[in-house]
């Protein structure tokens, strides 16, 4: 059997990932290469939490694999796996990870550095390509594009700016690791990375409704809409203080 190059088995990443769209899922798509060759796929819908990296831990499991040693195994994967996902291969002794397009606001070779782990993080490769095609997934209706920012929101936890149905910055709980200051928050930390305050035309996609706290450090920024995820009963405040200035779209989580 003809061999497979890295780009091969990335193009097979985005085809899980278009398999995914299809089914109504996030674009995620990612597999496992054995030292035989044997492969292990997943797409989100594989995957607990909607991370297709966690899928094909998952498959390891499934297929009683567990015990083969993986040190020698590589994964394809579209982006930087999530902080959850990063645990996952740690623990399983993976040490070679390839990604396909850089996430410019997440790296997680510091989520990989905080577990003191071994694992090599190689790529970016098919960038240009997979950039253009997470840029036609982006530019579905608004329905469908609040669907897929709370997916990410739900998955992963994270606080995401959205510019132009595009991703501008995001904060998850882990990717905020320089600081010791107990009042930095996700949103906190986006509004550090835009030191004009102007956010303009931007979309705020959050887990939660923001804190009293947040929703003062949002007022005169010009953010277009909140979407959020879930509300608390002590985060009523958010409406009192924005409502007038922002829109205010949620909870998208029903359940």
């Amino acid at each position: 059997m003809e061999s497979k190059t890295p780009d091969d088995y990335m193009r097979w990443c985005v085809a899980l990932a278009k398999l995914s769209i299809k089914r109504g899922n996030p674009p995620f798509g990612a597999l496992l290469v054995l030292i035989n060759n044997d492969v292990l796929t997943a797409e989100a819908k594989d995957a607990f939490l909607g991370d297709a990296e966690i899928g094909v831990v998952e498959q390891v499991i499934k297929w009683n694999v567990s015990n083969v040693n993986l040190s020698q195994a590589t994964l394809y994967t579209l982006t930087d796996p999530s902080p959850v996902a990063c645990t996952a291969i740690d623990k399983l002794n993976i040490n070679k990870v390839v990604i396909g397009y850089k996430n410019k606001n997440y790296d997680c070779n510091k989520i990989f550095d905080k577990l003191q782990s071994n694992v090599k993080v190689c790529g970016p490769t098919l960038s240009q390509e997979i950039e253009q095609f997470l840029d036609e997934y982006n530019s579905k209706d608004t329905t469908t594009i609040d669907k897929k920012f709370m997916d990410k929101c739900k998955y992963s936890g994270a606080s995401i700016l959205v510019q132009n149905n595009k991703e501008i910055y995001w904060a998850h709980k882990d990717n905020i690791l320089e600081t010791t200051n107990f009042m930095d928050t996700q949103i906190l930390n986006l509004l550090k990375k835009l030191p004009n305050r102007n956010l303009q035309d931007m979309t705020l996609y959050t887990h939660d409704l923001p804190t009293e706290l947040e929703s003062y450090a949002l007022l005169g920024t010009k953010l277009s809409r909140i979407v959020y995820g879930i509300n608390k009963p002590n985060k009523l405040s958010c409406f009192e203080i924005l409502g007038q200035e922002i829109s205010i779209d949620g909870p998208f989580f029903i359940n």
